[in-house]
């Protein structure tokens, strides 16, 4: 459908609206992933959605963009992505439970290293969730 229009819009906003697209793709993905379990496939959709905010929708910023990479490229993380209203914010992992300090440790250094900047951090976890939305 968004690929009919493509030659009508401008780069940029065809690629926004890819990202919100892709984005509600990813959210019913997400929905299905959590729900069997699956954290490696949900931390992917995470990654794939900070990365389409930085490259298609161009909301992320500098600090966010190294909290992702930083993150993934530890094995004990499935996934991070930007949260939130965009140009900076919370970035969100999807870590095991048992290296939650360990990554909180490595990357708060990295950061601090970095920007010179002491991170926040809010461990929090997967609870039951809305079951119904009126």
């Amino acid at each position: 459908m968004l690929g009919e229009v493509k030659g009508e819009l401008e780069d940029t906003q065809w690629r926004r609206a890819h990202h919100i697209v892709s984005e509600n793709q990813r959210v019913l993905q997400m929905s299905k992933c959590l729900a069997e379990h699956e954290v490696v496939s949900a931390g992917q959709l995470l990654t794939e959605g900070h990365y389409s905010l930085q490259h298609d929708y161009e909301v992320t910023c500098e600090e966010t963009d190294f909290l992702v990479t930083t993150l993934t490229e530890l094995p004990q993380v499935y996934g991070a992505r930007q949260v939130g209203g965009g140009f900076g914010g919370c970035v969100l992992a999807l870590v095991t439970e048992d290296h939650v300090q360990e990554t909180l440790d490595r990357v708060g250094e990295a950061y601090q290293q970095q920007f010179n900047l002491t991170i926040q951090d809010i461990p929090i976890s997967i609870t039951g969730g809305c079951h119904r939305m009126i």
